[in-house]
Formats: structure tokens, sequence, C-alpha cells
């Protein structure tokens, strides 16, 4: 009979682990409830029934890496188990972390309230720079400003992107 690697597999030795059959850990509980949390909280940010100037584009973008850093957060995890089982000697340092809402959950060192002030902040420089450029609304201009406070004021850094030479 064939099994499902997700199927959950009780182990008598320890009745709070969960694993499936291939002794990897199934998700919790609580990340599963931030999943879904942010998923939830994604939808009503942009559903049908909210005005477009409603929307708040960056709020639903950090619902989207909340719920890509929860899923990812997982992934370690299951990572640092496969390696344990892989090699019986190693020690498995488990980092989770439990988070109680997709708020409270660190995105690069920050959660969701504050990302928020730093992208109002951020806008606000992007303002100053059109302001003392004397910029309207010329979209080439606006995106220079964004680069301008993005790369060189706050230093951010793009990542570099392999071409493949048939596409370019």
């Amino acid at each position: 009979m064939l099994t499902s690697p997700l199927r959950s597999v009780d182990h008598a030795d320890d009745k709070s682990s969960k694993t499936n059959c291939l002794n990897v850990p199934l998700l919790r509980p609580q990340d599963l409830r931030v999943l879904n949390d942010a998923r939830e909280k994604f939808t009503q940010e942009i559903s049908f029934q909210s005005k477009d100037r409603d929307i708040s584009l960056a709020k639903a973008l950090l619902f989207v890496t909340s719920e890509d850093e929860a899923f990812m957060a997982f992934n370690r995890e299951m990572d640092a188990h496969s390696l344990q089982n892989e090699r019986r000697s190693a020690s498995l340092t488990s980092h989770a972390t439990e988070w109680t809402c997709v708020e409270a959950m660190p995105l690069a060192g920050k959660n969701m309230n504050e990302w928020m002030v730093e992208l109002d902040v951020i806008a606000r420089e992007v303002e100053a720079e059109l302001v003392s450029r004397e910029i309207g609304c010329d979209l080439v201009e606006v995106l220079d400003a964004v680069n301008v406070v993005i790369f060189k004021l706050r230093g951010f850094k793009r990542s570099s992107v392999l071409v493949d030479s048939k596409c370019a």
C-alpha cells in the first residue's frame, strides 16, 4: 500500500511531535494560523468591496511577504530535520519562532507596523526629492527620484539578475 509523505505519524515516545511518514515535521497549528491569517488579510485588503483609494499596496505586499516568510521558516525547520535524519550525529538547533499574529512577524528585523512607518518615511523622502527638483507627474522623473532615495540615500542594493543572452 502506498502512503502519502504528508500523512501524519504519531510517535509513541513523543506525542507532541507530529511528522509525516518521512519523519519530516508537519506544519504546526501556529504556523498554519499565521499563513492563513496573512492570506485572509491580504484578500481583505484587495477585495472587490474595497475602493481603489482605500487599498494599501504596501500593506498588501507586506501580507504576501509575511505569508512567504512563514512558509520559508517552516521550510528551514524541515531542512534542519532532514539534515538531522541524514546525519544522526548532527545536532538540531531549532530557530522556530511562534508568532501570535501576522502583524507581529518580523520581516528583515521589523514587524508590519514598523515597515508601514518606514515606508511612509521613504515616501516623504521621495516627495521631498520631487519638490527639490521641481518634478511634477513625469513618471520617469518620479521613478528616478524613488531610485535616488532608495539606492543612493538609503543604501539599498539591487540583487544581481542572471540574464540568458538568448533572451536579452
